[in-house]
């Protein structure tokens, strides 16, 4: 069950991670889950979450919105974040559960 809600209005630039929350604990097993849209549609952009590890784990997608969760897959501290992976800004929008 989340245990935080929060929205996204926010415009990502072009070929960065963008950290959207401040570190938070999480345990294996865990859930996050994204429910956005964004502009332009074709981009490409990953929603995920930096794990303890340092490492960016996450769900791409490319058709303009994601309606999915993503597991933990270890114990610690967490950060959401999004990769905008093409060469220009997007505009994401939606809720983010965790």
């Amino acid at each position: 069950m989340p245990r935080v809600a929060g929205n996204l209005n926010n415009s990502f630039p072009a070929k960065l991670i963008s950290p959207i929350t401040q570190p938070f604990s999480a345990a294996k097993g865990d859930t996050i889950k994204y429910d956005c849209t964004y502009t332009p549609k074709s981009a490409s952009v990953d929603f995920g979450f930096i794990a303890p590890d340092g490492l960016f784990y996450s769900l791409n997608s490319t058709s303009g919105s994601i309606n999915k969760s993503i597991e933990v897959s270890q114990t610690g501290q967490f950060t959401l974040a999004i990769r905008n992976n093409e060469s220009y800004a997007v505009t994401v929008t939606g809720t983010v559960k965790y």
